[in-house]
C-alpha cells in the first residue's frame, strides 16, 4: 500500500475543522501509515510534519497541469481583469478579495474582478459584493470550460486561500503568464509563487488591507506585471504530465521489487 496524501497533512490529520473531528479517527488514520510501504505528499516541505519513524517512507511528487496552453496566442489582449478561480468554500477566502476591491476599486475604475466558481459560500459573497456597492466591478460566474482562454485574458490572478495542498489554479495561472497575488503563509502554493518573481505575497496580518496594496502595485505597475508573467512558466515547469507519470510509476516499481523498509 502507498499511502497518498493530497492536501496539507496537518489539516487531514490534526485539525477539527477538517474530515471527522473525532480524535480516535485521527489517531487511526495517522496509525495506518505504520503499515504503508510508501508514504506520498505533494511538497517535500509537508513530509517534516509526519514523526520521525516515518520520514523514511516519504515521497514527495507534485500534481501536474492538465491544461495544455500552446494553443492560446501570446498575443491575446489583456483586460483589465483581476481573476480568481476555485470552488466558493470559506477556505478559499473570497470574502477578503472582495473587501480588499473596496478599499481600491474607485481608484481603479477602469478595472473589474472576475470570480469563477460555485460552492456554499456562493449566496454570502454576493451578498457581501451588494454590501460594497461592487456589482458593476465585481462579478461572480460559475465554472466554464474554456478557462484557460480567460487566464490569458486576465491580467492578475487573486488566490487568497487560506491553504493549498497543491494549488491547480495557481500552477496554471502561472503557466498562462499570470501574476499571482495571494498570502505568504498560504501553505502549498509557497513552494512555486515567489515574492517579486512571479507573484506578490502579502502578509496575512495585514488581511484585506495588505492584499489591496499588493493588487494596486501590480494594477499601477505594467512592466512590474509583465516581468512577474514571464517568470510564470518556469515556475510550474516541472509539473508535467509527463513528469508525474514517470515518477509514480517509479515509485510504485520500487514497492514493488524492494519495498521501502
Amino acid at each position: 500500500v502507498i499511502a497518498t496524501n493530497h492536501n496539507v497533512p496537518r489539516y487531514d490529520y490534526a485539525s477539527s475543522l477538517r474530515w471527522d473531528p473525532n480524535p480516535y479517527d485521527q489517531k487511526l488514520r495517522l496509525e495506518t501509515l505504520q503499515d504503508a510501504a510508501a508514504i506520498h505528499v505533494l511538497f517535500p516541505k509537508f513530509a517534516q510534519w509526519f514523526p520521525k519513524n516515518l520520514q523514511h517512507k516519504i515521497v514527495a511528487i507534485p500534481n501536474y497541469i492538465n491544461i495544455n496552453f500552446d494553443f492560446i496566442s501570446d498575443k491575446i489582449e489583456k483586460n483589465n481583469v483581476i481573476l480568481a478561480v476555485g470552488r466558493l468554500t470559506k477556505t478559499k477566502n473570497y470574502n477578503i478579495l472582495i473587501d480588499s476591491w473596496a478599499k481600491i476599486s474607485s481608484i481603479y475604475p477602469s478595472w473589474s474582478v472576475k470570480i469563477y466558481g460555485d460552492g456554499p459560500e456562493r449566496a454570502g459573497l454576493i451578498s457581501l459584493i451588494r454590501r460594497h456597492e461592487l456589482m458593476e466591478s465585481i462579478e461572480i460566474i460559475s465554472p466554464i470550460r474554456s478557462i484557460a482562454s480567460e487566464y490569458r485574458r486576465a491580467s492578475i490572478l487573486c488566490h487568497p486561500a487560506k491553504f493549498e495542498g497543491f494549488g491547480l489554479v495557481v500552477a496554471e495561472g502561472l503557466a498562462a503568464k499570470l501574476p499571482v497575488v495571494a498570502f505568504s503563509d498560504c501553505e502549498g502554493i509557497v513552494e512555486y509563487v515567489k515574492d517579486g518573481v512571479n507573484g506578490l505575497l502579502a502578509d496575512r496580518s495585514e488581511g484585506a488591507v495588505g492584499l489591496a496594496f499588493a493588487l494596486s502595485r501590480l494594477i499601477e505597475d505594467e512592466n512590474l506585471r509583465n516581468e512577474l508573467a514571464e517568470n510564470g512558466p518556469a515556475a510550474v515547469a516541472s509539473f508535467s504530465e509527463h513528469d508525474y507519470r514517470e515518477r509514480w510509476v517509479g515509485l510504485i516499481q520500487s514497492v514493488l521489487d524492494d519495498g521501502i523498509k
